[in-house]
């Protein structure tokens, strides 16, 4: 049978014996030393806020704005030019 590390065991025993309705807190020095670069976390006063993750949506929207982007960088890179439209007519900046 698996054997928790001793440090890990007290851990855990604070962290459930722990009063709920006071947050723990831990220094910024710890929170570095916790959290590697793969993690999705801030440290806000004292307290670790993770960060949720991307939805499906949110992807497919980013993916969908980044092709348009790239097609009309691709346009303008081969000289394409946008041209404007005319201002209707009667409408004169000058009056």
């Amino acid at each position: 049978m698996w054997q928790a590390p001793a440090r890990l065991r007290l851990d855990l025993l604070a962290l459930l014996s722990a009063d709920p309705a006071k947050p723990a807190t831990i220094s910024y020095d710890e929170f570095l030393e916790w959290a590697d670069e793969d993690t999705l976390a801030e440290w806000v006063d004292g307290r670790v806020v993770m960060a949720s993750p991307a939805s499906a949506r949110r992807q497919y929207l980013a993916i969908f704005l980044s092709t348009v982007l790239q097609y009309w960088r691709q346009r303008l890179s081969r000289g394409y030019q946008a041209r404007r439209a005319p201002p209707p007519s009667g409408v004169y900046a000058d009056d």
